[in-house]
């Protein structure tokens, strides 16, 4: 199976920092997977992320991308493959005053040909791709509705609609449940599940509700202060285990 993303001893600060927020990180990413995230608030868990996005000065090790070290990536080769990336946040990055077809359509990847965005001769094709992506999340019928008017689970569906739309590779999901029910978190965690198994994408989840973990997630990684505890299948996780994670 391919590694989408191998940590190799990696080390970290943020910019402009001398204090490490990633240490000793050895971890490997296969394709294909749904792996959870899990550990305290403040354990590193959005720091892989960050890590991940090029966003930490490497000290120590490397993070290799496909096989490439992103310590000797060109520009543009980084460039084309953080547009492969899906991201999603904790918050609502919609743009509210717009439609959910409008937040949608933005994300659907220009065509490269000139005459063709010239003329706008794929906009029928275009159109009809979010459509089916509405359909497909059960969100058809609020395509022209502002997305002030929706509530924060059908805003979750506006969101991964927009991961949909490119078949993105790589899915970062930065604790998408926070602040929802246990019903409307198992919504998002199926419809992550969904981009999985029908994009074949990669999906990363960090997660601060354990009850999520059991029927949802293979494969776990453990963070505590910056350094991954364990990492394994979900089935194997112990009640031990979970409380030597989050003691104090």
């Amino acid at each position: 199976m391919e590694k989408i993303l191998s940590f190799n001893d990696y080390e970290g600060t943020y910019k402009n920092s001398n204090e490490l927020v990633l240490e000793g990180i050895n971890l490997d990413i296969f394709a294909g997977k749904m792996v959870a995230i899990i550990g305290q608030s403040g354990a590193g868990k959005s720091t892989l992320f960050a890590a991940i996005l090029n966003q930490l000065s490497i000290k120590k090790g490397d993070l290799f991308i496909e096989g490439k070290s992103i310590q000797k990536m060109s520009k543009k080769d980084y460039k084309n493959f953080l547009q492969t990336v899906g991201y999603l946040t904790q918050g609502d990055d919609l743009v509210s005053t717009d439609t959910v077809f409008k937040n949608v359509y933005r994300e659907v990847k220009l065509s490269n040909n000139f005459f063709v965005n010239l003329f706008n001769l794929d906009w029928k094709k275009k159109q009809k791709h979010v459509l089916e992506i509405l359909e497909k999340l059960n969100i058809f019928d609020k395509a022209f509705s502002l997305v002030s008017e929706l509530s924060g689970g059908q805003k979750h569906r506006v969101q991964i609609a927009r991961l949909l739309t490119n078949k993105k590779k790589l899915i970062l999901a930065d604790e998408p449940t926070t602040g929802l029910d246990i019903i409307l978190s198992q919504e998002v965690i199926d419809l992550l599940k969904k981009v999985n198994e029908e994009n074949h994408a990669t999906v990363l989840v960090t997660l601060h509700d354990l009850n999520l973990l059991e029927n949802n997630f293979e494969d776990y990684v453990a963070i505590r202060e910056g350094k991954i505890l364990k990492q394994g299948k979900v089935e194997e996780i112990t009640k031990e285990f979970i409380e030597e994670l989050y003691k104090k």
